[in-house]
This record gives structure tokens, sequence and C-alpha cells, in this order.
């Protein structure tokens, strides 16, 4: 499915890459031209000035949640224009010509933990008290102080355990991605070689119960 193919009003989330820093951004398609491969987005505002995207060195993926399904589309080129519409003068052009496969929304479910853990890198075994901020089947968020500099793609151990079920997790993953947390501190994006069932039950649990708890 090619990102033209969404109709007008699709949201997207943008999620823009420049070394270690990652920032997110939402939007929505405002119109789309198949002839070539582009859509027209709704710029982004932040403390009422219009985000840039067109820096060469940032790299940016487009994602679209739809019902069950989530589309990424990777390395998309986004950049800003100015429309001829009395009522939008400025847009985001998004450039992808790749299909995108969908993937199970549910690897993407992420649920606040806010429990210690451990944090083991492959580099030099250095063991480091950590803080397992959120997961979701496929992987967890990891806050680290910020003196720990683990270059993305590094394999790290990471060990928990559950304070609700008293469950121990053991997982083996790579960190994808770091962002600054606070002054002191980051959150590295640590992804599973693939989904766990442990972890999904697990996140299931979390949902259910603050589900309840809502209600």
């Amino acid at each position: 499915m090619k990102l033209t193919d969404f109709d007008k009003g699709t949201e997207l989330v943008i999620i823009s890459t420049k070394r270690y820093n990652r920032h997110e951004f939402n939007t929505e398609i405002v119109m789309t031209n198949e002839e070539e491969d582009m859509v027209l987005a709704m710029p982004v505002l932040v403390d009422g000035k219009m985000v840039r995207f067109s820096d060469p060195e940032i790299n940016h993926t487009v994602t679209v949640i739809e019902g069950s399904k989530v589309y990424t589309y990777p390395d998309v080129e986004i950049r800003e224009v100015q429309t001829s519409s009395k009522r939008l003068k400025y847009a985001l052009c998004i450039e992808s010509d790749e299909e995108a496969e969908p993937v199970n929304r549910r690897n993407f479910f992420r649920v606040y933990l806010g429990v210690n853990g451990i944090l083991k890198t492959s580099v030099n075994h250095r063991i480091q008290e950590v803080v397992i901020k959120d997961i979701s089947a496929s992987g967890l968020g990891v806050i680290c102080a910020k003196t720990l500099r683990i270059p993305v793609g590094t394999n790290v151990f990471v060990n928990f355990v559950d304070e609700l079920t008293g469950e121990e997790f053991k997982l083996d993953c790579a960190v994808v991605r770091c962002v600054k947390n606070d002054e002191e501190s980051v959150v590295y994006g640590c992804e599973l070689p693939e989904s766990s069932d442990s972890m999904e039950k697990l996140v299931a649990l979390k949902q259910r119960i603050a589900l309840e708890y809502r209600q």
C-alpha cells in the first residue's frame, strides 16, 4: 500500500531522527497526488512556529495507523511548500514511492512500567542500573544516566521484575534510538529480535487494569 492510497484527513505520524535525537510530530493528509507519489499534509507548528523538515541531515519516517494495522514508510522526503489555497498558506510535501506492508498493531502498543532494572552492553559488559520506562510486545524504553553512552545498533541485555506479577524478564535486544529524557538522563529504545509472547501478555494485563481503573 502506498502513502498516496490513503484518503484526505488520514492522520500521519512523522518520526524525525538526527544522530541520537528523535522527535515525533502529528499531521494529516490534505491532498494526494498519485502521479508524483506525494501527499500534501498540514504544517506542524510548535510554539506558533512552523517546524522545518527539509534539513538533509535529518531522516524521516512516516507512520499511518489504520484500524488494527500500522503502515510505515521509511526515508521519505519532506519539504515545506507554499500553496495557492487561501485557507492553507503552507503545507508539507511528503514524497514516497515505496509500498508499505501492514504490521500488526499489537507490536506498537506501549504501556508505562516504571520499574528498576539492569542493563548490560555487549561492548564492555558493564552493568548499569536503569529504569524500565515502558514496554511493548516488541521492545522497551530504558532510562539511563546521560553519561552511559550506547551507540545505536549495540546489543544489550535487560533484566527486570514486574512488580505486579513478580515475573522476571531477561531480554536480549538492540538499541535502535536514543532520546533526551531530562538534563541528567536519556531514554534508549530497545528492540527485541522478535515479538515476545510474555511481554505481549504483560502489556495486555497492564492495559486491562488501566481500563478497569478508568471505569
